[in-house]
């Protein structure tokens, strides 16, 4: 994090009282969790359809951790289960795509063409179920290469949405806030946290929400809440003691990071899994390597060729080092087999690390050319290939979106590598998402960074 964010947010953090969560609380949660199990049997007793709408609702408000065995159970039987019930409604198609997708099942995009037209294009009379199209719309965020049909559903539920969103509705405020919300953030890009938060407030203007579902909802967020804020407590208090000792960074830097490998090694031993460890250092000697030849660059002012670039800067983002040091903290499932597969740069990994440095070098290059910096991929490319800076965004966007596909593809390969880890490296290309979509708000700082931060880390849900 960097020292402006400290300085923004630290002394709320720093201020924080480090409070227990009281029993009651705690009984009251694990009634309220017992009631949302007995819903999802009853919804299995119901059919599938009332399945995939409890697991989708479960899922938006940030619960969904509570019940992996149960939703991965009813996904298997509904994929399992070809019987159509539900065939001629888009929604429940597109929702059973999408979360079956979500779940690692490949299930064919073709239970889409029913809903083309004889001329081969969706339908327009689609366009009046908003429901059918926001739930194609996310659907289609789940496509791999190749799939033109969820092109074709992308575009053709966004210029509608767009519609939407842009014009006076005869829709409910609840599904204009839904429509605008997709259309910035799809939910294959979210954060869960940030997107739990939102949901809630939309879900409480349903009339027809259920409301054990909601208040455990709430509940459980504002204890999540707390439980960061414990840790974001004694983060800044680490950090804040150096803040007046800047000048001397080097030795602060080195200092620190001995430190936290040091913390962690001690962990890992306790557990009995100190072999782990050796994985977390050798990734952040790959990036000390990678940053030095980025130092090469600039002081010779050397402007790689884009593969040249690249190879570089798929290291030097730190999504490597953070997916690993993320992984050996995750000692029940971070198997010796799983570090193995992320040391060698996987597919999901490289495209996570894609996205990263694309989106950054796309809406920060500017800035930082200004202040000093190596070559981006904007510089790299627009000298490679003799083109534009506008054009150089758009091949670049383009492969952003390649490699959103090759996550997706990753996604649902057979593989022994346990789902969590996948859901780790996801969770690093969805943060860059919401830092760089509209600007470089990891550098400048804006209102829509300060908002999010605040609503799921200050500013607790109010329960009645």
């Amino acid at each position: 994090m960097s020292w402006s964010w400290l300085v923004l947010y630290g002394y709320k953090f720093g201020g924080m009282a480090c409070h227990k969560i009281d029993n009651d609380v705690e009984e009251r949660v694990e009634k309220l969790k017992q009631e949302v199990q007995r819903m999802m049997l009853v919804a299995s007793a119901d059919g599938p359809s009332h399945v995939l709408n409890l697991v989708d609702l479960i899922q938006r408000l940030g619960v969904s951790y509570h019940f992996e065995n149960e939703i991965t159970e009813a996904l298997q039987q509904i994929f399992m289960d070809d019987s159509g019930t539900y065939d001629d409604d888009l929604h429940n198609v597109a929702l059973r795509f999408r979360l079956l997708r979500q779940q690692g099942f490949n299930v064919s995009c073709d239970v889409f063409n029913k809903f083309r037209d004889i001329e081969g294009k969706f339908n327009e009379k689609l366009k009046d179920d908003v429901e059918g199209m926001l739930s194609l719309y996310e659907a289609a965020y789940l496509r791999v290469h190749g799939e033109d049909i969820l092109e074709e559903a992308l575009a053709f539920t966004t210029t509608h949405l767009q519609s939407i969103a842009s014009s006076d509705s005869h829709l409910s405020s609840r599904h204009v806030a839904l429509v605008k919300r997709a259309l910035k953030h799809p939910l294959r890009k979210s954060l869960s946290r940030l997107e739990a938060r939102h949901y809630i407030s939309i879900y409480e203007e349903d009339v027809s929400h259920d409301k054990t579902l909601l208040m455990f909802a709430k509940m459980d967020f504002n204890i999540l809440q707390k439980l960061h804020q414990q840790e974001l407590r004694r983060i800044s208090e680490w950090d804040i003691k150096y803040i007046n000792q800047l000048p001397q960074y080097m030795k602060l830097v080195y200092k620190t990071l001995l430190n936290i490998y040091e913390e962690i090694e001690r962990e890992l031993t306790k557990q009995g899994r100190s072999i782990l460890f050796h994985y977390a250092k050798k990734e952040m000697k790959r990036l000390v390597q990678v940053y030095l030849v980025e130092a090469k660059w600039f002081n010779k002012n050397y402007t790689p060729t884009v593969d040249e670039y690249m190879s570089n800067a798929l290291l030097s983002c730190g999504y490597p080092l953070l997916a690993i040091t993320a992984f050996v903290g995750m000692v029940d499932i971070a198997t010796t087999e799983a570090l193995d597969w992320a040391s060698n740069d996987p597919k999901i990994l490289r495209a996570a690390s894609m996205i990263c440095r694309l989106m950054d070098d796309i809406v920060s290059h500017e800035f930082e050319q200004k202040r000093g910096h190596v070559a981006s991929a904007i510089e790299c490319y627009m000298k490679q290939n003799g083109v534009s800076e506008q054009e150089a965004r758009i091949e670049l966007n383009k492969q952003i979106v390649d490699a959103w596909k090759d996550i997706n593809e990753e996604w649902l390969r057979p593989s022994n590598v346990p789902m969590p880890l996948f859901t780790r490296v996801i969770n690093l290309a969805r943060v860059i998402d919401y830092f760089y979509k509209d600007g470089d708000e990891y550098t400048h700082v804006g209102e829509f960074m300060k908002s999010s931060i605040k609503s799921i880390l200050i500013d607790y849900v109010k329960i009645p």
